[in-house]
């Protein structure tokens, strides 16, 4: 005697449900969740496992706050090298002016100034000027306050000895000296500058 089997198709709606049951039947076999194992052990000791969580806070805060700051170190090496400005060093006969660094080494610079004396231009202070010869070795003035804007640049007097006119000239240094002003010697004339020197007086004119 054989067996029969028979085959029914399943409504739309009964086959939902039957999916929707399954769906539920899977998550009620789902692992316990994180809050469920950390229950599990402390086992009620919540008070033990506060205490110790303010004790570790109190701890790392009192450490942090006691303990020296971090220093931290890179070793280098620094090379200082000195600059040191050039000497000046005039020649009268042959209208040069020579910058003589450190190493001994000179640099010509011909301006075509004939070099007597270098003066360094001071503030506030006025310039008197020897006049030989024609002047009768009279003492010139040249005010204060025409120097005003070149105060810490270079007056270079010519002294008109050696065939040039007499005049002073002021140098600023821009790599290399720079004439500003030409001041001639005074007009109708024939005379030189024998010495000039700057001072912080100033003498009124003779009568």
């Amino acid at each position: 005697m054989g067996r029969e089997m028979e085959l029914r198709r399943v409504p739309p709606a009964e086959y939902e449900q039957t999916l929707e049951v399954r769906e539920e039947d899977s998550s009620e076999h789902s692992g316990p969740g994180v809050l469920s194992v950390l229950h599990s052990l402390l086992r009620g000791r919540y008070h033990w496992a506060i205490m110790l969580a303010l004790l570790g806070g109190a701890l790392g805060a009192a450490a942090g706050y006691l303990l020296p700051p971090a220093n931290y170190r890179s070793p280098g090496l620094i090379r200082v090298k000195p600059t040191v400005a050039p000497i000046l060093y005039q020649n009268e006969r042959n209208g040069m002016i020579y910058a003589v660094d450190i190493n001994g080494t000179a640099t010509p610079y011909p301006l075509g100034i004939y070099p007597e004396d270098f003066d360094l231009i001071p503030p506030d202070q006025d310039l008197y000027c020897t006049a030989y010869e024609d002047l009768g070795g009279a003492i010139l003035k040249i005010p204060r306050a025409y120097f005003a804007d070149y105060v810490g640049q270079l007056l270079i007097t010519q002294a008109g000895e050696h065939m040039q006119s007499a005049a002073l000239y002021i140098v600023r240094w821009d790599g290399g000296p720079v004439v500003s002003v030409r001041i001639p010697y005074p007009t109708g004339f024939s005379g030189h500058f024998e010495q000039v020197t700057f001072a912080p007086v100033s003498l009124p004119p003779l009568p």
